[in-house]
């Protein structure tokens, strides 16, 4: 905890659990100014990577169907660029999956992931500071695989921004999967 503690940063949005390596044992996955940790039960470092400044509320889903699990987020990097990050850890290392630049989309970026569309494969989708919803699968590649890009602004002139961090909410309202 010393670590988070005393780089005068705190955690970035809501630390999230998980068993991420599939050993049976929970994981505590932290974003710590630009650094992702990962600890045990026991609060120990289990792995550690910097990545950038967390942008919004980041995510932990099954992306690939494979026996980890995956953290989704969109991080500012070292040049200032704004990218879409799938990180894997399999138990000893962090592995990035997907990593692509989506600067051009508003930033501040809070993400759900779910199979929205009932294909057995995952969006992740967030709504940028631009009012925009963008949706994206474990395959894209750049910022133009978005599956949705649709303006959800109530504004009449076209013209919004937000500096409100909204994390997506999903439930099946008429139970049709």
């Amino acid at each position: 905890i010393n670590i988070i503690y005393y780089n005068n940063s705190g955690t970035a949005f809501q630390p999230m659990v998980g068993d991420l390596d599939n050993n049976g044992a929970n994981e505590i996955v932290v974003f710590s100014k630009d650094n992702l940790i990962i600890f045990n039960k026991d609060l120990e470092v289990i792995a550690k990577q910097k990545l950038g400044y967390l942008r919004g509320q980041f995510d932990i889903e099954n992306m690939d169907n494979e026996p980890y699990l995956e953290m989704i987020a969109v991080v500012n990097n070292s040049e200032g660029k704004d990218t879409f990050k799938i990180i894997e850890f399999d138990g000893t290392q962090l592995k990035t999956e997907t990593s692509f630049d989506v600067t051009g989309q508003g930033g501040y970026s809070d993400i759900r992931c779910i199979d929205f569309d009932n294909d057995n494969v995952k969006e992740c989708i967030f709504r940028d500071f631009n009012a925009i919803v963008h949706a994206y699968q474990i395959n894209a590649t750049n910022q133009f695989d978005d599956g949705l890009n649709i303006n959800i602004s109530d504004a009449t002139d076209g013209v919004y921004t937000s500096t409100l961090n909204l994390v997506p909410s999903f439930v099946d309202f008429d139970r049709d999967n």
